[in-house]
C-alpha cells in the first residue's frame, strides 16, 4: 500500500494572536493552514489504475452526485412525512384493534406497512 502514498510537501503556515486586555487573563486565538505541495491526483489515479479526470469531468460528477442525493433526502422526506401521517390518522377503532389478543390482524396490517415504508426507504439509502 505504501507503493500508492502520495509525495509529500507539506507548506505550513500558523499564526497567532494573543489579547492581554483583561491581565491577568489572557485571550489566544491561533489559525493553522497546512497544504500539500506535492499532491498530484493525476499521478495518484495512474499509479492506482483509475482513469485521469480533468477537472471539468470533477465538477460534473460531483454535481450529479449532489443532485442524486438531494433527490434521495426529498423522497426519503416524502416516506416520512406519509409515516406520520398514516401514524396520526389512525381512528380509535385501529387503536383498540391493534392491540387485540384474539386475531391481531391490525397489528399485522400495521406492521406490513411499516416494512413497506422501510423498504421504500432503505432503497433511497446512498450507496458508495
Amino acid at each position: 500500500m505504501w507503493g500508492l502514498a502520495s509525495k509529500f510537501r507539506p507548506i505550513n503556515l500558523t499564526t497567532g494572536l494573543t489579547f492581554r486586555h483583561w491581565d491577568p487573563v489572557q485571550v489566544g486565538l491561533t489559525l493553522d493552514g497546512l497544504k500539500n505541495g506535492a499532491l498530484d491526483i493525476a499521478d495518484i489515479r495512474r499509479r492506482t489504475g483509475l482513469p485521469a479526470l480533468d477537472r471539468r469531468q470533477q465538477c460534473v460528477e460531483k454535481a450529479q452526485l449532489a443532485a442524486d442525493g438531494e433527490a434521495k433526502n426529498r423522497q426519503l422526506h416524502t416516506l416520512a412525512v406519509q409515516a406520520v401521517e398514516r401514524y396520526r390518522s389512525k381512528t380509535p377503532m385501529e387503536t383498540a384493534l391493534q392491540g387485540d389478543p384474539l386475531f391481531g390482524l391490525t397489528q399485522v396490517r400495521i406492521e406490513n406497512v411499516a416494512d413497506e415504508l422501510r423498504a421504500q426507504m432503505d432503497a433511497q439509502k446512498i450507496v458508495r
